[in-house]
């Protein structure tokens, strides 16, 4: 009998493995509205320099409005992909 079929027959350690996959949906649900949020805020402040300039700096403000958007929406693959790959090493971990 292996290392890991002792891992797989301890019924402490699968349940450590069932947590981890759990935690990492978990995180992936919040983390992936991160980037939304940055992005949500990026454009809160740019409205107000925008009211605040009285239009003086509109297109500039836009363009950051624009790459705000743009780098929220890699932020938030790039979390849900490392999370889905954390939970399928924990679920291919458990099956082995």
């Amino acid at each position: 009998m292996g290392l890991l079929d002792k891992f797989k027959k301890n019924p402490i350690a699968e349940k450590a493995m069932d947590a981890a996959g759990g935690a990492a949906d978990k995180i992936g649900d919040v983390a992936g509205t991160v980037g939304e949020k940055v992005a949500d805020g990026v454009d809160s402040a740019t409205d107000f320099i925008d009211d605040k300039t009285g239009g003086k700096f509109s297109d500039q403000l836009d363009k950051v409005d624009d790459m705000a958007d743009k780098l929220a929406g890699e932020a938030d693959a790039t979390v849900t992909d490392a999370v889905e790959g954390a939970t399928d090493a924990a679920d291919d971990a458990t099956d082995a």
